[in-house]
């Protein structure tokens, strides 16, 4: 389904989609060293004086389990979160205004992502869902059925096993476990489009409540699929319980409360406006006055569908259906019609600096997927909504080979950067490279909720949580890829497994 060159480095290797779960960022720590055994005697062997030991409460001081990131992040200099440094590095790689990728190559892509007819119909079961959702074309039970039995199927077991629990800590069990029985047919489908008005959590289950793991993390909601942001496509596609709805964006399908903020049903061509664009994106917290006269805020990120022929007019859905309107502030929105170049792109991508991390939009936050998802979408160049999709979404993917040396990582770090925008990979968590600072240090910007920090005196090959401390991050932060070396964990850079490319054709390059 993907167009996708390999590097001729590595072999590709197979792996599952990931399916419906959302990416959670889930870093590493910042590296540390091993402290050297002091030297003992000296040649009369006298014996070193003897060492009181270290009262638990000072070595738990010297170690916590969990602390908050310093601002900014190990290994970080204050000049690294500056546009203006990584545009001076990028200079040396070609012009900054030339287009990475062409209209007709985003365009390309952008079919590329949607669900072929065997998808549709749940022909291809071992494959699993589509990259995106085709929210302007019919409907397939069958396919629709498919996902969600799979996805119920999937929560059974981990409610069967205790991994995931009630905010109580209780177990899932009893009653609680109708909502997730698989279904013989699905509800009678009535589609209608809508607009979003303010943020939408979409869950992965047919209920309210969250679910979590052992640690009852409040901020990792398992049942937070994602959340469809303002001004954005919601099909309602089912009634399913008195208080719950079945319905999708272009990038999740889940279970929306009854009285989410909707718009009344729009019109199919009101619609592709709002999908296809080409549209307006908030560079700042704004607001829209519309042709009556109100003013409507507008959070940062938001993409607003242009009115072809306008100077920056906009469509825009309120309670009473859609309308038009325009920024208040014309400077503060940018055409997603613009050439998606490396100047264009990072001047995009260090807006989000310091933006909230929220798994699965928790907070109005973005996950390392969103924050990526929404970057590009800011050209008109739609990602799937899952990392381990973005992470084989580019038109060129190189592959890490898991015994790769930190010279061969570095390597395929370079190849990627000259080749045009590089997505980078592990289980559960996707960045923005960034490249090498003057010293040679591989950077990125990314979305991420923590990262593992080894204590002084860890040893080598220690279990996890051993004299390590869980770093509290929480935002879209630049650092470098050693975060975590030392732990157990690994560094950024060693947990690499695969980088995506979105440039222009190897033979252009």
């Amino acid at each position: 389904m993907f167009r996708s060159n390999r590097s001729v480095f590595n072999q590709p290797d197979a792996r599952p989609w990931l399916g419906w779960l959302v990416c959670v960022a889930i870093a590493t720590g910042c590296g540390g060293q091993e402290q050297a055994a002091s030297p003992v005697a000296h040649k009369q062997q006298a014996t070193a004086p003897a060492v009181a030991p270290q009262p638990a409460d000072v070595a738990a001081a010297a170690c916590p389990e969990v602390a908050d990131a310093p601002d900014p992040l190990p290994g970080v200099q204050p000049h690294h979160n500056q546009l203006e440094y990584w545009l001076g590095l990028a200079e040396e790689l070609g012009d900054l205004d030339q287009p990475l990728m062409t209209g007709e190559q985003i365009a390309n892509h952008n079919q590329a992502m949607l669900p072929g007819p065997k998808l549709r119909e749940g022909v291809l079961r071992e494959v699993g869902q589509a990259a995106r959702y085709d929210l302007l074309g019919p409907v397939h039970g069958r396919g629709l059925k498919l996902q969600l039995n799979r996805r119920l199927e999937f929560l059974q077991l981990k409610f069967e096993k205790g991994s995931y629990l009630n905010g109580d800590g209780s177990r899932v069990e009893g009653k609680q476990l109708e909502a997730f029985r698989t279904v013989e047919e699905v509800p009678p489908l009535h589609p209608e489009l809508r607009i979003a008005l303010a943020p939408i959590p979409i869950h992965c289950s047919p209920r309210v409540d969250g679910y979590y793991t052992k640690s009852l993390d409040k901020d990792f909601d398992r049942n937070r699929c994602a959340t469809a942001q303002p001004q954005e496509v919601v099909q309602v596609l089912a009634s399913w319980t008195s208080d719950m709805v079945l319905a999708r964006t272009s990038y999740a399908l889940g279970w929306i409360h009854v009285d989410a903020p909707l718009s009344p049903p729009v019109s199919r061509v009101s619609a592709e406006h709002f999908l296809t664009g080409p549209h307006l994106r908030a560079g700042v917290d704004l607001e829209i006055r519309t042709a009556a006269g109100h003013s409507l805020p507008m959070p940062f990120g938001t993409l607003l569908p242009e009115i072809p022929g306008s100077r920056q007019q906009v469509w825009v859905a309120t309670l009473e259906g859609v309308t038009t309107g325009s920024p208040t502030e014309a400077t503060a929105a940018a055409s997603s019609r613009r050439p998606m170049t490396r100047r264009a792109f990072l001047t995009d991508a260090f807006a989000y600096l310091g933006q909230p991390y929220g798994w699965g939009g928790h907070a109005g936050g973005r996950d390392c997927s969103r924050f990526l998802m929404d970057l590009f979408a800011g050209f008109g160049l739609q990602l799937p909504r899952h990392s381990s999709h973005q992470a084989v979404a580019g038109p060129r993917v190189i592959d890490v080979p898991e015994d790769a040396s930190r010279q061969q990582r570095l390597r395929l770090l370079d190849e990627a950067e000259r080749a045009g925008v590089a997505l980078l990979h592990f289980p559960g968590h996707i960045m923005l490279y960034l490249g090498r600072d003057e010293a040679g240090v591989p950077m990125a910007l990314h979305s991420f909720a923590e990262y593992i920090e080894p204590c002084e005196g860890r040893a080598a090959g220690a279990p996890a949580g051993k004299r390590e401390t869980l770093v509290k991050v929480g935002a879209v932060k630049v650092s470098n890829l050693e975060l975590g070396k030392g732990s157990s964990r690994k560094s950024f850079l060693q947990r690499l497994t695969r980088i995506a490319v979105f440039g222009p054709e190897p033979s252009q390059i």
